[in-house]
C-alpha cells in the first residue's frame, strides 16, 4: 500500500525501510554495495509503491517533482473564494485564519522522515464470553466464538 504525506494539499511518497531480495538475476548496487543475485538487501527510499501510483497518476508541480493533488495556495477557486471574502491576497487571508507556513514545513519534514514498515499488524486474542441465561446443556459453561470444548469437571 503506498504511504504519501502531504504538504500544501500535494502529496509526496514517504519514506520506507524494508528487506528485499535481489531477484533480477544480476549484481546490483545498492547504497553503493554490489548486491549478487538471490541476496538479501536494505532498500531505504522514497515508499516503492507511492512512487508507483505518482508515475501512473500523477501530475508535475513547479519544482518539478511529481506529485497527487495541487497547491492550494494556486488553486483559483481558492483564490477567488479569498478575493470574495474581501482579502487583497493571499497571505493577509492565511493570517488571519492563523495558517503558519513555518509550522506547515517543519509538520511536512517530521512526517515526511517516518520510516513506514510493512509489518503485519498485530492480532487480538479472541474474547471468551461464558454462555449467559437459562442454560441446561452445560450447566453454564457453554462458550461462544470458536474457544473449544467445553471442560468437564
Amino acid at each position: 500500500m503506498a504511504t504519501l504525506v502531504s504538504k500544501l494539499c500535494e502529496w509526496y511518497p514517504a519514506k520506507e525501510k524494508v528487506s528485499l531480495k535481489n531477484k533480477s538475476g544480476k549484481t546490483i548496487t545498492v547504497g553503493g554495495k554490489k548486491i549478487g543475485p538471490g541476496e538479501d538487501f536494505i532498500y531505504e527510499g522514497p515508499d516503492r509503491g507511492a512512487l508507483m501510483l505518482l508515475e501512473k497518476v500523477g501530475t508535475v508541480n513547479a519544482e518539478c517533482n511529481k506529485v497527487l493533488g495541487e497547491n492550494f495556495m494556486k488553486n483559483t477557486e481558492f483564490l477567488q473564494s479569498v478575493r470574495n471574502m474581501g482579502f487583497n491576497d493571499t497571505e493577509s487571508y492565511l493570517a488571519f485564519i492563523g495558517y503558519d507556513k513555518e509550522k506547515e514545513e517543519e509538520n511536512f519534514k517530521k512526517k515526511a522522515s517516518v520510516v513506514t514498515n510493512h509489518d503485519l499488524p498485530k492480532r487480538a486474542e479472541e474474547a471468551k464470553i461464558i454462555g449467559g441465561g437459562q442454560d441446561t446443556s452445560g450447566g453454564g459453561l457453554d462458550r461462544y466464538g470458536g474457544m473449544g470444548p467445553v471442560p468437564l469437571d
